[in-house]
């Protein structure tokens, strides 16, 4: 069942309560399109956001040229992250490498966490280019620069054109699931004429 079906034609059945399949890896189609159907469907909506922080510049990871970078808000779409930092970031923004970090290529694979790697492949699966990361793009080590840019944190979310939320893992340092390794298979059983399959949902508490 899970090898005959394509998760990206899968809303086509026209049953509502049916079980969605979901690959082992993400199916970049299926956000393109879920992407794209927000922006048409109600993207009037969500362009009318309350800024209640408004800043100039803000900084944001390059996906194409791997190096930070300041842009206008105003000029430029992006993706924002939420994750769990899950300890210190050897890889975080500090004053000694901000000059650095802005040299084309200088955010390696080797240097940042699978996490964040992860979330940079699906910003341009996505069809964009900059993801605003906390980690990177706001100055660590710097109180004035950390009390800029959180303060307008709320408005960085609220108007990133997509949020990547990795609520799968705990520490930056995993992959996001279905990106660079795979996702655990769904269990499917069949029962006489019917498929059952395994939620994607699981329980809050271990007795559900």
């Amino acid at each position: 069942l899970l090898d005959e079906t394509q998760s990206i034609g899968w809303s086509a059945f026209g049953e509502p309560y049916a079980g969605r399949i979901r690959p082992t890896e993400i199916d970049h189609r299926l956000l393109q399109r879920w992407k794209e159907s927000c922006m048409k469907d109600h993207g009037g909506t969500c362009d009318q956001t309350f800024m209640t922080h408004r800043v100039r510049v803000l900084r944001f990871v390059d996906v194409v040229e791997r190096r930070i970078v300041e842009r206008s808000p105003d000029k430029v779409t992006w993706v924002a992250l939420s994750y769990c930092w899950g300890g210190p970031q050897d890889h975080s923004l500090q004053t000694a490498n901000l000059d650095r970090y802005q040299q084309p290529g200088s955010l390696a694979d080797d240097i940042l966490p699978r996490g964040i790697l992860d979330a940079m492949t699906l910003t341009q699966a996505l069809g964009e280019r900059y993801i605003w990361v906390d980690s990177l793009c706001i100055v660590q080590d710097d109180d004035k620069d950390k009390l800029k840019f959180i303060a307008a944190m709320g408005t960085i979310y609220a108007n990133a054109i997509v949020t990547i939320i990795n609520s799968a893992n705990t520490h930056v340092v995993h992959a996001v699931p279905g990106v660079s390794s795979p996702r655990r298979p769904q269990a499917v059983h069949r029962m006489k004429d019917f498929w059952l399959v395994e939620a994607l949902d699981l329980p809050h508490q271990s007795w559900q």
